[in-house]
């Protein structure tokens, strides 16, 4: 049998079921709604962010932030922030402006993902290149050295071909 979409049913289904969070905020900050990603994402462990200004899950800097664009520009896309009460986790925010039927601004939603991974990953990965850039320029001069020593026998030989040492030298 086959499944029909129902638009009703479905966005509830989806914002359930979507592993990023989903913060629903009035003008002033202030969260109306959000999803259950949310309390993984925040570590709410049970609490609940309704009724909160948006300021408790991410820093109040980082939110004057967002919402100053979000004002602006009516969005704002991937900002980088830790979380509020979070120095090991990072998140990526991204926001719009919510309106009225009459245009005018009520609120802003914002999905938030979890890229501590991908962070981490990142700065493993930085960390193995400065290595391999440490590990390179120690080859170079190693070798820079033995072109050294070479070019210097090289100029012994050819200051005095016929001497015997030159045996000793090659």
């Amino acid at each position: 049998e086959l499944f029909i979409l129902n638009p009703r049913t479905a966005v509830p289904e989806i914002l359930r079921t979507m592993p990023d969070a989903m913060i629903l905020a009035d003008i002033n900050g202030t969260i109306v709604s959000t999803n259950e990603a949310s309390d993984t994402i925040f570590s709410l462990q049970g609490r609940t962010l309704t009724g909160k200004n948006v300021g408790t899950c991410i820093p109040e800097a980082a939110f004057a932030l967002i919402r100053s664009s979000i004002m602006e520009n009516g969005w704002i896309i991937d900002l980088e922030t830790t979380p509020a009460g979070s120095e090991t986790r990072t998140v990526s925010i991204a926001g719009s402006l919510v309106q009225d039927p009459y245009g005018e601004p009520a609120g802003m939603v914002f999905i938030v993902r979890d890229i501590t991974d991908r962070k981490n990953a990142e700065k493993a990965l930085r960390i193995a290149g400065e290595k391999i850039s440490l590990l390179t320029q120690l080859t170079r001069h190693d070798i820079n050295n033995l072109v050294s020593a070479l070019s210097g026998y090289l100029q012994l030989i050819k200051e005095n071909p016929a001497d015997p040492a030159n045996d000793t030298y090659i």
